[in-house]
């Protein structure tokens, strides 16, 4: 990552605006309506949905609130939550992040075979998700850029489907529809079998048509490296690469090692 002067100057460079300007704008309408979240408010922070949302300042707000409302109302996420407290769902590798990027998106990579659902709780996958969605996006290429997840379905089976209910099924939707600080550019759903069909269906109904479009649905591995190459991707799915070079473990390390709440994360 760059150091704050950098990204100050990058941002310079791409826009003809009054960057500080717009912060202070966006400071005074978040302090003024999100005071009860405890807002940060800092250059940082709200620099990250200025960048996400092209320096509108509404669609920014529009964002940060969705977020909020999410993090506390949505998912209510302790505020003392600390990643060791889910450091079962880190260590499966069911949910990460890989080390190479496709056209700038950094690339989420969820497999089901990893997820032991005896051992680990949805929720639980959802937080280490939610830690690891909020370090990469203070990247700035990330904030530029957005996200890819594929999503190998390899394995998933009625076990599974019975650890998660219809509210676990709608947080996902809102995870995937501003939820978070950084855009979903695409999901491709690899392998599904017939069992992940109704949950996948009630996901897409209750999307926004804009965010369907993006979702890719594979049988085969071929039509997924049509989207992404195979040179980056772990051979779990085609690509070219152990599982061990395709993932960012650097990330989940540092996020582990860190191991501070979330609220102070980015």
């Amino acid at each position: 990552m760059c150091c704050k002067s950098e990204i100050l100057e990058a941002d310079f460079e791409c826009t003809n605006l009054n960057l500080q300007a717009l912060v202070e704008t966006l400071r005074k309408k978040v302090l003024d309506s999100l005071f009860n979240y405890e807002p940060r408010t800092d250059d940082d922070f709200l620099l990250k949905f200025l960048r996400v949302r092209n320096y509108n300042i509404e669609k920014a707000f529009k964002n940060l609130e969705k977020y909020y409302w999410n993090i506390f109302n949505n998912l209510k996420l302790p505020k003392n939550l600390v990643p060791s407290d889910v450091f079962a769902a880190f260590n499966s590798g069911a949910a990460t992040f890989l080390r190479q990027r496709c056209l700038g998106r950094r690339i989420l990579m969820l497999q089901a075979k990893l997820w032991d659902p005896k051992q680990i709780s949805f929720k639980e996958m959802q937080h280490s998700l939610i830690f690891q969605a909020e370090y990469v996006s203070t990247e700035l290429m990330t904030q530029e850029n957005g996200v890819i997840a594929i999503c190998d379905m390899t394995g998933f089976s009625i076990s599974h489907v019975y650890k998660i209910n219809l509210m676990d099924i709608k947080r996902v939707a809102i995870l995937c529809q501003g939820g978070l600080v950084t855009k979903l550019g695409e999901a491709h759903i690899v392998n599904p079998p017939l069992v992940l069909w109704p949950l996948l269906n009630f996901i897409l109904r209750i999307i926004s048509e804009k965010l369907r479009n993006r979702f890719r649905i594979h049988y085969s591995l071929n039509t997924l490296h049509e989207y992404v190459d195979p040179s980056i991707l772990p051979k779990c799915v085609g690509g070219e690469l152990e599982h061990i070079d395709a993932v960012d473990t650097n990330l989940v390390q540092h996020i582990l090692e860190k191991d501070i709440p979330f609220k102070g994360m980015s």
